[in-house]
């Protein structure tokens, strides 16, 4: 396994967006679960809704959703990316890498900038069972479209250096393995 010190600065940034965004993750995943299930107890059993899980759970579904795609392109589980460029090998794989990458960064770029453009006018506009603004919830595409563009473009600068990325994978980051190996290292 590898140690911290075989990491730049670089690498240990995007590896803790990386980590950061899989515990934020975690996190709304878990609460999406209960909220949903003690909303379908509370529905079926004791005959009574809880009034705010259905715009709750779409907030969260919503953050769940893009903050995942984070993930996805760093795990190479994005499907909108890696069918394209896994039909290909070698040189053409890169150029078709860098031109994909090309692409997520300026369109999740646009995303970002459109997103914060229209954030200040959602901060007055509210969610009727939850008294929260819609402000949270417009700004989950600014975050994750922010941390798309920072991630595609660690992959963009390597492919064109025709470099590997030198980041854990998701699964390194949450082993027991690696962090017993690196306490005795």
């Amino acid at each position: 396994m590898r140690n911290w010190s075989s990491f730049s600065v670089i690498d240990k940034f995007i590896n803790l967006i990386v980590f950061v965004t899989a515990v934020f993750l975690i996190a709304i995943g878990s609460t999406l679960s209960v909220l949903l299930f003690a909303e379908v107890i509370c529905r079926y059993v004791f005959n009574y809704s809880i009034f705010f899980a259905e715009e709750l759970s779409r907030v969260l579904f919503i953050w769940f959703g893009l903050l995942g795609s984070v993930l996805a392109l760093h795990e190479g589980s994005h499907i909108g990316f890696d069918t394209i460029k896994n039909k290909f090998k070698g040189n053409t794989a890169r150029i078709v890498a860098i031109v994909t990458l090309g692409v997520v960064i300026v369109y999740c770029s646009y995303l970002f900038l459109g997103c914060i453009s229209i954030l200040p006018r959602q901060r007055f506009q509210v969610f009727a069972s939850l008294g929260i603004s819609l402000f949270w919830s417009y700004l989950s595409v600014a975050v994750a479209m922010g941390l798309t563009v920072i991630r595609a473009l660690y992959s963009f600068v390597n492919a064109i250096r025709n470099k590997p990325d030198n980041l854990l994978t998701l699964d390194e980051m949450f082993s027991n393995k690696r962090k017993a190996e690196e306490v005795t290292a």
